[in-house]
């Protein structure tokens, strides 16, 4: 059975996006978008409305999914469901990541991504 996690695409008004560094863990110093895994019968903009209240500070609104994707991680299967997001307060404020950025679509191949998340960041910066 899939882990499933939401990740968040969200966009500033200058059409750059939020892009995230992990700050502990295997995965440390890996780029993603923002999110987290859902809680049970929690669906996926209901997962990245909490994950980014608690990690990041801010409210957002997640309605429309973007890209699914399968990926094995560690010998798990995991269904990262990229949703956009929209802010809606607050400022990024940073809990459990070492750092963020706001990069135009061209820029995002220049960050060292998460395996998981590079389909989104094909699509987005159109490769």
């Amino acid at each position: 059975m899939a882990i499933d996690v939401a990740c968040a695409v969200i966009q500033n008004q200058l059409g750059e996006y939020l892009c995230v560094q992990r700050a502990n863990g295997k995965m440390m110093g890996k780029w993603e978008f923002p999110g987290g895994k859902l809680e049970p019968k929690e669906t996926a903009f209901e997962a990245s409305v909490r994950e980014l209240q608690e990690e990041l500070d801010i409210h957002v609104k997640a309605e429309e999914l973007l890209l699914e994707h399968t990926e094995l991680i560690r010998g798990e299967v995991y269904r990262l469901l990229f949703v956009k997001a929209e802010i809606l307060s607050g400022e990024v404020t940073l809990k459990e990541h070492q750092n963020a950025l706001w990069l135009e679509a061209s820029e995002l191949t220049q960050l060292d991504w998460l395996d998981g998340d590079w389909p989104m960041v094909h699509r987005l910066s159109g490769l």
